[in-house]
């Protein structure tokens, strides 16, 4: 619904335990409203699913502009290599909550998802692969995830919504929430 709904065009998703990133345009200049519109319907089918109540995301999303191409080349290999950094998988192709499988044919790529658009900015899938490594070893190097925030932050900026969700699970476990998550992503995009 969201991307016919609001004509977002979806580059790049990472859902993490407590965030998510999305890479994304918004020709129509609607992205609060589609944030909204996303943050609003996962949690009410995540509250219906838990019998929870109230928000699941604290604060409004953060966002950037990303005008610079080699800016955007940098977030989508940051935004793939979030679940690696976060220590939740070893490998990239093991992050199934996450756009990298898409863009290397590992899985399926979803309707709502457009990759052919960052490959060019690459040059080809095989450039993207070799820039996944090099950013891999480069970040690999930081001290920490801050470090490499801070790295990211000195290129120019970014599109990346990211909002908190609320610590009370009321009694389900972090993998339960985070796996209704993925469900509920792909059904309402």
């Amino acid at each position: 619904e969201l991307v016919p709904r609001y004509g977002l065009v979806i580059h790049a998703y990472v859902l993490m335990p407590n965030h998510y990133h999305l890479l994304v345009q918004t020709p129509h200049a609607n992205l609060s409203a589609a944030i909204g519109f996303l943050q609003s319907t996962y949690s009410r089918e995540l509250n219906a699913k838990y019998e929870w109540d109230g928000p699941l995301f604290a604060g409004r999303f953060k966002n950037r502009v990303v005008e610079d191409e080699d800016y955007w080349r940098d977030l989508l290999c940051y935004l793939h290599l979030n679940p690696v950094k976060g220590r939740l998988v070893n490998r990239l192709e093991a992050a199934d909550w996450s756009s990298h499988n898409a863009y290397v044919g590992l899985a399926p790529q979803p309707d709502w998802l457009t990759t052919h658009e960052m490959v060019e900015l690459f040059g080809s899938l095989e450039a993207y692969e070799e820039r996944m490594r090099s950013f891999a070893n480069h970040s690999v190097e930081m001290e920490s995830e801050w470090e490499l925030r801070a790295w990211i932050e000195t290129q120019p900026t970014e599109t990346v919504p990211t909002s908190r969700v609320r610590d009370e699970t009321h009694g389900a476990s972090p993998e339960e929430v985070f796996e209704a998550g993925l469900a509920e992503i792909g059904r309402i995009t």
